[in-house]
């Protein structure tokens, strides 16, 4: 590893990504790019996010015999991992701290991101056990933490139901949505993002409020992919648009690659504010997160922090492989972090109520299911540790630390 650490790093970053982002490939696919198209695109995806891998290898390799290498590596590693998730547009995806749900039990102090950083902290105090005997039961505490941490204990208790139905049509008939709604004996009814474009009136029985995912228009010709309130007429913009699937991230640039990538109803769709009003649900505030943009921390923080719930739409129909496994842990992991019950709807898959519990069960429909769920989601408006301060703590350590670390090689030298 001391010779080609960067190689050594990327080239296990691209088995993993190899592994867990196949379904890459099948999206692009799906747009009709062609097989060696595809190939390429995935090709250089899955390169990109290896480049985190070889260089994280990089600082472990440089600064092994640092007396503060069980600091550095950490930092290092939560650092990259934030980055990854801005640079570029943003690709959030499959951090590290999401990947064992039996280490999940500090997410709603530090989150998904703050987990990666404690795993390292760990496993470098093991790594580097035989200069100070304290490195071992340290690193004990700190698993410890994570195996049997609040995030396996949160409960129910003295919080309000909501009777709220879920349901997976597999085809986006609007029709078919509308009949098994005025049926459904719920509350609250949630419907897959994106079933129709948001400019025809709806034949729904009044008294259930519907929340769903639509496209919807400005007065500039603007058009966005939003979650909306049927009954109040409150909507959420996407912030964080899918690069290729929903716009381009490159300009006219790659506009010849535009039937392929692009939405086949629309061309590119315009990004929600960064600051939008949270939908109402039943006179409480809820949160509102379409697709992918649930992953990105910051829309997920300024959407959820004041919720009683999560609303999650989305559509992964042309995701083939582990893809919809992996989104549906993304939204169980930002249920504990929040401490705050999700349902979610999907076209074909995996719609689920998601409890905020490790131990609970959720409800959830297998992918490709036609069919409805009926569940109390209870209401919490109370704030993890999480959302009250985010990555911020992590991030202003982690930078403090390699910045100090770097000015101390500097002043040697």
């Amino acid at each position: 590893m001391k010779k080609h650490p960067f190689l050594i790093g990327f080239l296990l970053g691209v088995i993993f990504w190899s592994l867990n982002g196949s379904w890459i490939f099948s999206a692009i696919n799906f747009y009709g790019a062609g097989i060696f198209a595809s190939l390429a695109i995935s090709a250089v995806l899955i390169s990109y996010l290896s480049l985190y891998f070889g260089l994280f290898s990089v600082i472990c390799s440089y600064y092994w015999q640092h007396k503060y290498f069980v600091l550095i590596a950490p930092s290092a590693f939560f650092l990259l991992e934030f980055i990854r998730s801005y640079l570029l547009t943003g690709i959030p995806w499959l951090k590290l701290g999401m990947i064992a749900e039996e280490l999940w039990g500090m997410l709603p102090i530090v989150g998904v991101a703050g987990t990666s950083f404690l795993i390292v902290l760990g496993v470098a105090l093991i790594a580097k056990s035989k200069e100070t005997r304290l490195f071992i039961p340290l690193s004990g505490l700190i698993f410890l933490s994570l195996v049997f941490g609040p995030g396996h204990f949160q409960s129910n208790d003295n919080l309000t139901p909501l009777k709220t139905a879920v349901i997976q049509p597999v085809d986006l008939s609007l029709d078919k949505l509308i009949k098994v709604s005025n049926k459904l004996d719920a509350d609250v009814i949630v419907w897959p993002e994106a079933v129709a474009q948001l400019k025809q009136n709806l034949d729904l029985n009044s008294g259930k409020e519907i929340i769903g995912g639509f496209y919807t228009y400005t007065g500039d010709d603007d058009i966005y992919n939003s979650i909306v309130n049927l009954s109040t007429g409150e909507k959420i913009d996407k912030r964080n648009l899918v690069p290729f699937g929903e716009f381009q991230p490159f300009g006219g640039l790659l506009n010849s690659l535009s039937s392929f990538f692009v939405s086949p109803y629309f061309k590119s769709l315009s990004p929600g504010a960064a600051n939008q009003a949270n939908i109402s649900v039943q006179g409480q505030e809820a949160s509102g997160l379409i697709c992918w943009e649930l992953v990105f921390d910051s829309t997920f923080l300024k959407r959820t922090r004041n919720a009683s719930m999560i609303f999650h739409v989305s559509n992964d129909s042309w995701f083939g492989g582990a893809m919809p496994l992996q989104h549906y842990k993304h939204v169980k992991s930002r249920a504990v972090e929040s401490n705050k019950w999700v349902a979610r709807s999907t076209k074909d898959g995996i719609s689920s109520i998601v409890s905020p519990s490790l131990s609970y069960e959720d409800k959830k429909l297998i992918r490709g299911k036609d069919g409805y769920i009926i569940d109390d989601v209870y209401l919490n408006t109370e704030r993890t540790i999480f959302l009250l301060l985010g990555n911020w703590p992590l991030l202003i350590f982690s930078t403090l630390v390699l910045l100090l670390i770097i000015l101390q090689g500097r002043i040697k030298e």
